[in-house]
């Protein structure tokens, strides 16, 4: 089994933290530091910009709704091989298939369209995702965005742990359950607390411990799950830097912040490593298929979107 964790917004400033843990760690590059950018293209291995999807969140939107082809994502390429995959949180999906395990989209989809098969979709509580509360504020309008902001940083902070403590438990319940060939968890804490809880991610301390407390749970989910290999990859980096605040709000990425453009791409894999340099969003898809045994060359063989 080949587990594969995605952190959003793991900055490559901090990659000290993954070696520690011991994982080969890479600068992973994001020259637009755009979540639905980096997702989808770290999910299908083409970039997303060559098929519709621009920095304009509107783009993401209209390419959900076009009918055009996309690229498959990878548990469907799976799907396609006969093997079985676990998808918890993963973010920006569009239109995905499923019919060999389970998949549980992220933010900012509705639990009954991306919760495959439809069967399952009563076993997850949509307000259980850790991003729950960004959810609301879209479909909310400003004063959630504001109420959201006004709460204390520290109780944002206490609230991300303990979500993401039951989503770890109910992720590890739910491969162990299913035995796929590949496990996918999202965990976006860091990049929803440089946005509403700036101030405790601005201070070098308090944002050591966070990264720890997230690192910590990937540790457990290792040691219950005892995958063969272990990938970790994010979308963008972050700058948590007092310039990087903008309206009350952590800015967090952005083209014009240095610190959000490379992400981080980390392995561990029986003293295998990384390629020497920086390394391409497109690259993590075929570095997972080939380890699960499926033909990792890139392919714009598509579903319709």
């Amino acid at each position: 089994m080949i587990l594969l964790i995605g952190l959003d917004g793991y900055s490559w400033t901090w990659a000290g933290a993954l070696r520690e843990a011991g994982f080969d760690v890479a600068p992973l590059l994001s020259p637009q530091p755009v979540s639905w950018l980096g997702w989808n293209t770290i999910g299908t291995g083409v970039d997303a910009s060559t098929w519709g999807l621009t920095a304009d969140p509107q783009s993401y939107l209209k390419t959900g709704r076009s009918g055009k082809p996309r690229p498959r994502y990878l548990w469907e390429r799976l799907d396609a091989a006969g093997k079985k995959s676990v998808i918890v949180n993963w973010p920006f999906l569009i239109r995905p298939q499923m019919s060999g395990g389970v998949l549980v989209g992220g933010y900012p989809a509705r639990r009954q369209a991306f919760v495959l098969p439809q069967e399952e979709q009563e076993r997850w509580r949509f307000r259980d995702l850790d991003l729950s509360n960004e959810y609301e504020l879209r479909t909310a309008g400003p004063a959630v965005r504001q109420r959201l902001l006004a709460i204390d940083g520290g109780e944002h902070v206490r609230t991300c742990r303990d979500r993401r403590l039951r989503l770890v438990e109910r992720f590890i319940c739910e491969v162990k359950r299913h035995e796929p060939t590949l496990c996918f968890l999202g965990i976006m804490d860091l990049d929803r607390l440089c946005h509403y809880a700036y101030r405790e991610m601005q201070d070098e301390k308090r944002r050591a411990a966070i990264i720890a407390g997230v690192l910590g749970d990937v540790e457990n989910i290792v040691a219950a799950l005892e995958p063969v290999a272990t990938i970790i990859c994010s979308d963008h980096g972050l700058d948590c830097s007092v310039s990087a605040q903008v309206g009350g709000r952590g800015r967090g990425h952005d083209v014009g912040l240095p610190d959000s453009l490379r992400g981080v791409l980390a392995l561990k894999d029986n003293g295998a490593s990384l390629p020497a340099g920086e390394a391409s969003q497109t690259e993590v898809a075929p570095m997972v298929l080939v380890r699960c045994g499926v033909n990792a060359r890139p392919t714009r063989e598509s579903h319709d979107v």
